[in-house]
């Protein structure tokens, strides 16, 4: 009983974070910081969890991803992201995480080995509650992503996702180096 009611917990705080990102609330405050900091703790954590399926993830590109944004809501994003990757990543995978700057923005891209998402679900997967692949071994419930566009959107951000040949997934953030207003 007290794990179903610390999951119900969980989930309604994410309801109420999406609520709030969609509303357009500001949640908590921007500083400057090396994105890539940020993204090499979710790497190490990422391959701790996948060591027991053989699936790892690695980082390429930029040293140093400075910008200004809220460290937190980009945290649940870019860990929403590159755990999706993980948990559809197959047996032995590869889940790569490349970032680069690119004139006054930041681009990260998380690319998996998965099957991939069917080209019509490819417009809904940000939406919240959407699952598109009911056997995966994740156990959520359809909010990771629509978290993830919620945050980056809220900072200016894109969040797209594209199928990869011959298999697998990519998505690709980009975000401004400067917040908003």
């Amino acid at each position: 009983m007290e794990g179903d009611i610390s999951r119900l917990d969980h989930l309604v705080n994410e309801i109420l974070t999406l609520a709030r990102l969609e509303r357009g609330e500001i949640l908590g405050e921007f500083h400057s910081f090396d994105l890539l900091h940020l993204v090499e703790n979710i790497i190490e954590d990422a391959n701790f969890e996948g060591r027991s399926r053989e699936v790892s993830v690695q980082y390429s590109g930029g040293e140093a991803l400075d910008l200004r944004a809220n460290p937190e809501l980009l945290h649940r994003a870019c860990e929403n992201i590159i755990r999706n990757a993980l948990s559809h990543s197959p047996e032995g995978g590869l889940v790569q995480v490349t970032g680069r700057r690119v004139d006054e923005a930041i681009v990260l891209e998380v690319a998996d080995d998965g099957p991939g998402v069917h080209e019509a679900d490819l417009r809904t997967i940000f939406a919240p509650f959407v699952r598109v692949d009911k056997e995966a071994r994740s156990s959520g419930m359809g909010l990771g992503l629509a978290i993830a566009s919620a945050a980056l959107t809220s900072h200016g951000g894109t969040i797209t996702a594209r199928n990869r040949l011959p298999h697998g997934l990519l998505i690709t953030i980009t975000l401004p180096d400067q917040p908003l207003g």
